[in-house]
């Protein structure tokens, strides 16, 4: 039996799957075009969008929120919410977002954005999941080296 395939039969089975952290496969989060963002606190010229708002608050994110050269606005799909959603050109139009950082695979759907790297007038980065950036030093290092190349980091980052 495959490992996903033994998996679902325990489940099935009302038994507890213990998977470890860093083998643990991300699950693939879109948002369709057309759908909202909520956005958390922040004032920055950032968006950084991820899979929810928990995982905004991981360590992880705290590393990649200290590392820019501002503070940044977190958001996280809300489909078929309503109330404090905007589409997500309608946040970066509002809000005066020059760029967004999206992790996780899933999240850039065509429509989305272009393939050049823009969402609306933003310039887009899309990385690794928050939870798979934890768990993978080589993505981590990409990922820092692509806010360096840039020039997303803060001017302690860069002269370190």
């Amino acid at each position: 039996m495959q490992a996903e395939s033994r998996k679902q039969y325990l489940r099935g089975m009302g038994i507890d799957v213990w998977v470890l952290r860093g083998q643990q496969p991300e699950e693939e989060v879109s948002l369709p075009v057309g759908s909202g963002v909520i956005l958390g606190p922040g004032g920055g010229d950032i968006l950084l969008l991820c899979r929810d708002a928990a995982e905004s608050a991981s360590r992880i994110a705290a590393d990649v929120a200290r590392s820019l050269d501002c503070e940044p606005i977190w958001s996280w799909p809300a489909p078929g919410e309503e109330g404090q959603t905007l589409e997500l050109e309608e946040a970066i139009e509002k809000r005066l977002i020059t760029r967004v950082l999206v992790f996780g695979r899933g999240l850039h759907e065509p429509g989305l954005g272009s393939p050049d790297g823009f969402v609306g007038k933003a310039r887009m980065i899309q990385t690794k999941s928050l939870n798979e950036l934890a768990g993978d030093h080589s993505a981590r290092k990409a990922l820092w080296l692509a806010l360096y190349e840039n020039h997303w980091c803060a001017e302690r980052a860069r002269t370190s």
